[in-house]
C-alpha cells in the first residue's frame, strides 16, 4: 500500500512488487511545504533522500506498507 496523509501530497511509485525486491523508489510530490517522515512496514529503506527513498522489501506480506507520516 502507498499512503500519504497529508492533502495534495501523493507519494509516487510502485504499488505491488515481488518479495524480495531491492531498491524500489518511492518519491513524494507537492511535499516541500511540509516537515514529512517516511513510514516504512514489510521492508527497510535502503537511501533517503528527503523528498525519496529507496526500499528493499522483504517476504510477502499483506500489511507492507509506505507512506509519509507527521
Amino acid at each position: 500500500m502507498v499512503n500519504a496523509r497529508y492533502p495534495n501530497v501523493e507519494v509516487l511509485g510502485p504499488r505491488s512488487v515481488c518479495p524480495n525486491t531491492h531498491n524500489v523508489v518511492y518519491k513524494v510530490e507537492n511535499g516541500g511545504s511540509y516537515d514529512l517522515t517516511w513510514r516504512v512496514e514489510g521492508g527497510t529503506v535502503n537511501s533517503f533522500n528527503g523528498d525519496s527513498i529507496s526500499v528493499n522489501w522483504g517476504q510477502t506480506s499483506n500489511t507492507a506498507f509506505v507512506g509519509v507520516v507527521a
